[in-house]
């Protein structure tokens, strides 16, 4: 395996919940992004690689599909994700006499791959299609943030530009 420095072109790692139409929707726009993007050699979807050969669910499936997205998250000189929060009835946090109320979260297989990658020095990058507040801990790992799938057609993964959030967090 080379390692992540010696690359021309990007291996993307996509990290992303694909639970609803919504979401299948959103991380199918950053495949094809990926695709048409000439700083990418390769890209890993877990939403295209279920290791379908298994039974869903079962033990011998659980664990090839952990080991396959770690292996790939590893192979990863980068990962994309996309910020698609999960909407709970209410959640509150109490900061000093203050009452916040917010009512979106990351989901947690994807905020696992996104902390993983940060605890390898791998670049995060954020798609945040969606109006909702960012967790502070994905706030302030990612290396670029965006709103719109085009940014990530375009960007140069070889330069790897910043750009920051700058949003209310939670």
């Amino acid at each position: 395996m080379m390692a992540k420095t010696d690359t021309k072109k990007a291996r993307v790692y996509i990290a992303s919940p694909f639970f609803t139409p919504e979401q299948v929707e959103r991380v199918k726009r950053v495949e094809e992004a990926l695709e048409a993007n000439p700083f990418v050699e390769e890209f890993f979807s877990p939403r295209l690689n279920q290791v379908d050969t298994l039974v869903f669910g079962s033990e011998l499936w659980r664990e090839a599909v952990f080991n396959q997205d770690i292996s790939f998250v590893k192979w990863a000189t980068v990962i994309v994700s996309v910020a698609d929060m999960t909407t709970a009835e209410h959640v509150t946090a109490i900061s000093g006499d203050r009452i916040i109320e917010k009512v979106a979260d990351t989901d947690s297989g994807t905020a696992f791959e996104l902390g993983y990658a940060f605890a390898t020095d791998t670049p995060i990058l954020v798609l945040h299609e969606t109006d909702s507040t960012l967790n502070l801990m994905l706030s302030d790992s990612l290396h670029y943030y965006t709103k719109d799938v085009a940014d990530i057609e375009d960007y140069n993964f070889i330069k790897m530009p910043k750009s920051k959030y700058t949003g209310e967090v939670i």
